[in-house]
């Protein structure tokens, strides 16, 4: 598990101009919420497949190609890293889903986009 994150994260571009435009960014800072909510929907709605989540967020946001995989990816790294608590056990919270995807995934998220975690939209 551990060796196919690494690679996953490897495989994540790291300069935000070839990633996430400003134009992009406007998505998610000025519709924070709903574009939380928006990615939940499409990560649920596509299983946490990649592609899926991937062509859900750019129709709905038209984002770049670029942006709109990082966000893809995450659902991807999140549904292969945080199986247990976001599907499987019945006793784990929203909250432990949420804890596991951000330990997991989110350096690779921000890196991806270019921008800090501290300004991409929160999951609930």
């Amino acid at each position: 598990m551990f060796i196919l994150l690494t690679l996953m994260l490897a495989a994540l571009p790291v300069s935000a101009a070839e990633n996430c435009t400003e134009g992009d960014q406007v998505h998610f800072y000025k519709t924070n919420r709903a574009f939380a909510q928006d990615w939940k929907t499409c990560g649920k709605d596509s299983w946490g497949y990649e592609q899926e989540t991937s062509d859900c967020i750019r129709e709905k946001y038209e984002m770049t190609d670029a942006c709109g995989d990082c966000f893809g990816m995450f659902t991807s790294c999140a549904a292969s890293n945080c199986w247990g608590p976001c599907a499987i056990n019945p006793f784990a919270s929203e909250d432990d889903c949420r804890r596991c995807a951000e330990k997991a995934c989110m350096n690779g998220l921000a890196s991806c986009t270019g921008v800090s975690k501290d300004k991409i939209p929160a999951i609930d």
